[in-house]
């Protein structure tokens, strides 16, 4: 078994709740980072980490917190888990792959939201995304309802 610790991306949704529990089946004991990224704008300096001043102490406070969330959640799933927060100029999957570089890990979850189409085009597919520019395997886990939603639809379509 490796050593190379996983990274786990976490934004407080279902689906990343459910990628957490799902993972901590699959890799209990495991060494794990939780990483919240938030895109800031306007950018904040190369390689700066810290927020940019127009960051409210309020949000940062907001984002320390779902960090620490995740974190916690991954701990109760059986990983060793610490919670990292990435303030970047960059989408976050941009953020999780430079993360997955950093620490040489092993393999990036996340959870999938399952958007398709116009919705994808406008909010973006971390996931997608990841799945086409990261240097690691990633796990991408649909929530629950977008899996059983899945079954549906292609159910329906095998019925036609």
């Amino acid at each position: 078994m490796t050593s190379k610790p996983i990274i786990i991306g976490y934004d407080g949704s279902e689906s990343a709740r459910h990628a957490i529990a799902f993972g901590g089946e699959l890799f209990t004991g495991r060494d794990a980072i939780v990483v919240t990224a938030f895109e800031d704008w306007p950018p904040v300096a190369a390689g700066d980490r810290t927020p940019s001043p127009s960051i409210d102490a309020a949000t940062r406070a907001k984002v320390e917190q779902l960090a620490a969330e995740g974190a916690d959640l991954a701990i109760s799933a059986g990983f060793k888990a610490v919670a990292q927060v990435e303030f970047a100029s960059h989408k976050p999957w941009r953020t999780l792959v430079e993360a997955a570089d950093e620490h040489d890990a092993a393999l990036i979850l996340v959870g999938s939201h399952g958007f398709g189409g116009v919705r994808a085009l406008a909010l973006g597919s971390v996931s997608h995304a990841l799945v086409h520019h990261a240097h690691q395997p990633v796990l991408a886990v649909p929530a629950p309802a977008t899996a059983a939603a899945r079954r549906e639809h292609r159910a329906e379509r095998t019925a036609a």
